[in-house]
């Protein structure tokens, strides 16, 4: 067992199936706990209402749902933000509008249609993938 910090509360543990201290583990249980009895309590609360009213971070929840702890299937109004557009969904990672728009980027890049390269934001002012290569050093412009 090798021993590690962590990275939750900083205490020095050993290091085994899990990343975190028990101590911190039990803490999660506990939030989850809330989380879920809440929920089973209240099936139409939002990700919002329901951090506020259990104070469980709106990432632990969000953690807790990508984990497939809570589910949203039962919970109408139940739902977390897209890690592009900060858009509400409800599964994934990005919503539909972003994955099409991703999609079609990626294609566009690897098309080599013109103009693409030098496109760095859409309509919304927002860099296109192809910015990003290219600020990461993956593609030259």
């Amino acid at each position: 067992m090798q021993l590690a910090n962590c990275p939750r509360c900083g205490k020095l543990f050993g290091k085994g199936v899990r990343s975190i201290c028990s101590q911190c583990v039990s803490k999660i249980e506990k939030q989850y706990d809330l989380c879920w009895e809440y929920l089973n309590e209240h099936p139409n609360a939002t990700i919002v209402e329901l951090s506020s009213e259990t104070k469980v971070t709106i990432s632990q929840i969000e953690q807790f749902i990508t984990e497939g702890r809570l589910s949203i299937r039962d919970n109408p109004n139940m739902g977390y933000p897209c890690d592009m557009c900060g858009g509400i969904i409800r599964g994934g990672k990005v919503c539909k509008d972003c994955s099409d728009r991703l999609k079609t980027e990626v294609k566009n890049l690897f098309r080599g249609v013109p103009g693409s390269e030098n496109q760095h934001t859409d309509k919304n002012g927002k860099y296109n993938i192809g910015d990003r290569l290219v600020r990461r050093g993956y593609r030259k412009d």
